[in-house]
């Protein structure tokens, strides 16, 4: 799950239109990497394995949209209370490697 300020939030449609900025300090070998890109490739290599997506959320912040961060939780698991999600953050402005974290997001019912 992703906790963002809603005017943060965006879709994987409108990270298209986000357009990497060369940072100052950006080395030679510097490549900016497209949100909405970076994005489908994610889901679309998960899809090619099998997974079904149940939700996505993504958020982006810095001075040009820079730095993106994402939630994609998938379906499978909700019987046994889990679920299995994957976290993505990446920076264009250098303040970050790409990061990856897979994990499960545990589902808490007060009906038992």
């Amino acid at each position: 799950m992703l906790i963002f300020a809603e005017d943060l939030k965006r879709t994987r449609e409108q990270l298209h239109e986000i357009i990497p900025v060369r940072p100052a300090r950006a080395g030679e070998r510097w490549v900016g990497v497209g949100h909405g890109g970076l994005a489908d490739l994610l889901v679309e290599k998960a899809e090619e394995r099998g997974l079904v997506v149940a939700s996505e959320s993504w958020g982006v912040q810095g001075p040009t949209s820079d730095d993106l961060y994402g939630s994609v939780t998938f379906k499978g698991g909700e019987e046994r209370g889990f679920a299995l999600s994957l976290g993505v953050r990446t920076s264009n402005r250098c303040e970050f490697a790409h990061t990856f974290a897979v994990g499960a997001s545990v589902l808490v019912c007060s009906n038992g």
